[in-house]
């Protein structure tokens, strides 16, 4: 069978790059919590999820090119968090609709005075806009925390890292030049924003 062909490849690949098989694991608890948890308490419950379903797969490419250290492992998870938590900012109408998931703390969501019926009925008001200023420079504090790992690694995987941050950057200005109204747009990436983010990566 095909699956039996792929889950071979990768016996093969975890063997000869001697990769951690717990990081397999938590993708794989990261895809059962998805279907168990809909709604996160805390903000520490949201960074619990990240450490399962996003940072694994920095850690792995770190193994695979052989850049793992501490501080990289740390600055990884770092950009990988950020990564996680702005996607989530991007799509939380979109979670709600497709899989009724809100992946932002019920807890912050209180104390904003924010409530499941801003989401359901698109209601950015004067409340929504002040939640999202909060999560946008939260995020934004890991993402500059992470930012050194694509100087530290150098070469062409560094480059990409500083491409990835970049474009992240570029999606926290474009959330932040909609005040936060992802019902109204969903904040991506163009083509004509490309060039500038390259650019970005390239000199710093």
């Amino acid at each position: 069978k095909k699956e039996n062909h792929v889950f071979l490849a990768l016996s093969k690949t975890i063997e000869k790059h001697n990769l951690p098989k717990t990081l397999f694991f938590d993708l794989l608890h990261a895809f059962k919590q998805d279907v168990t948890e809909t709604r996160y308490e805390t903000f520490n419950d949201l960074l619990n999820y990240c450490k399962h379903s996003a940072n694994p797969i920095g850690r792995l490419i770190l193994h695979l090119s052989n850049d793992v250290s501490p501080t990289n492992l740390h600055l990884s998870d770092k950009i990988c968090t950020s990564l996680q938590i702005i996607n989530f900012l991007q799509d939380i109408k979109i979670d709600y609709d497709k899989n009724n998931r809100i992946y932002m703390p019920k807890n912050e969501l209180s104390r904003f005075r924010i409530n499941e019926n801003h989401i359901n009925s698109a209601i950015s008001d004067h409340l929504w806009v002040e939640f999202m200023d909060f999560q946008i420079f939260r995020v934004q504090k890991i993402l500059d925390e992470g930012k050194p790992l694509g100087s530290r690694i150098g070469g062409r995987l560094g480059l990409e890292i500083k491409v990835i941050t970049s474009a992240a950057y570029e999606i926290l200005k474009k959330l932040k030049n909609i005040n936060g109204n992802i019902f109204s747009q969903r904040p991506v990436l163009k083509k004509r924003d490309w060039p500038l983010i390259l650019l970005k990566a390239l000199i710093k």
